[in-house]
């Protein structure tokens, strides 16, 4: 899936300013939502002591950058810092078209499915 950014990622200074904004998004495999788990993982201090928790919306930030395979001249995964240098409204749109896919994807599975249940008409 291709899409164009309203505002793009600028990357650069002065003269030599780029700014890249056709987003090539990718299904995500086992690997990334593994990846992102760990990675939205953190040890925290509590009066039972040390636990690990996983923060939600850093989960959905880690999968999300993960989907971008190619950003202008840019490679995927984006990193935090390119993604925090998107304006609200190119998020805004890299998350719906995100969820386009995800659709998409779902909708694909679910037509490779089963007609009729397991056993069932035996």
């Amino acid at each position: 899936m291709t899409f164009e950014l309203k505002d793009g990622l600028r990357i650069g200074e002065g003269d030599t300013v780029e700014i890249h904004r056709t987003v090539k998004l990718r299904q995500l495999g086992a690997g990334d939502v593994i990846d992102a788990m760990q990675a939205s993982e953190r040890v925290i201090p509590t009066p039972d002591g040390y636990q690990m928790v996983q923060s939600p919306s850093l989960m959905g930030l880690e999968l999300l950058r993960r989907q971008v395979k190619k950003l202008g001249a840019i490679n995927g995964p984006l990193s935090f810092t390119d993604l925090a240098k998107l304006s609200s409204r190119d998020l805004k749109k890299l998350q719906d078209e995100v969820e386009k896919l995800d659709a998409a994807v779902a909708k694909e599975l679910e037509a490779r499915g089963r007609v009729q249940p397991a056993g069932a008409g035996a």
